[in-house]
C-alpha cells in the first residue's frame, strides 16, 4: 500500500518534470527571435525585480517593445544576457545551454523532496 502511493507520487513528479523539459525544449527554436514576454516573466527568468529589470534593459541593451498598453521584453535578449545563447550562434534547440538557467528555490525544494522519496523507496 505504501509502495503504491510512493510509486504514484514518483511517477507524477517524473511526468511533471518531463512536461517542463518538453516545454523548455520547444520554446528554444529559431522563432525565439520574435518572442516577446511580459516584464514579470523576464524578471522571473533573471531572478530579479521589475525595477532592476528596467535598469538591466538600459544597461545591457535588452530590447523592449510597447504593445497592448504595456511593455514586452525580447526573450532572445534575456537568454543571451543569461549566457544561454552566444551572440554569433544561430539559435536551435540543441544550441541552448539549459544548465545556465537559474533554479528557483521552489524547484530546489522539490528536488530535495524527490530525492527524499527516492531514498525511502530504496530502503
Amino acid at each position: 500500500m505504501k509502495y503504491t502511493s510512493l510509486l504514484n507520487e514518483i511517477q507524477t513528479q517524473m511526468l511533471l518534470l518531463h512536461g517542463k523539459i518538453n516545454e523548455l525544449m520547444g520554446a528554444y527554436d529559431v522563432s525565439v527571435h520574435d518572442v516577446y514576454i511580459t516584464r514579470q516573466e523576464a524578471a522571473d527568468m533573471l531572478g530579479k525585480g521589475l525595477r532592476q529589470l528596467d535598469r538591466d534593459c538600459k544597461k545591457y541593451n535588452i530590447r523592449r517593445k510597447k504593445c497592448n498598453n504595456g511593455i514586452r521584453i525580447s526573450k532572445f535578449d534575456i537568454m543571451k544576457h543569461l549566457g544561454m545563447i552566444e551572440e554569433d550562434q544561430p539559435v536551435t534547440s540543441s544550441s541552448v545551454d539549459f544548465s545556465a538557467v537559474p533554479k528557483p528555490k521552489a524547484v530546489e525544494q522539490e528536488l530535495t523532496e524527490f530525492e527524499r522519496i527516492m531514498m525511502r523507496a530504496q530502503q
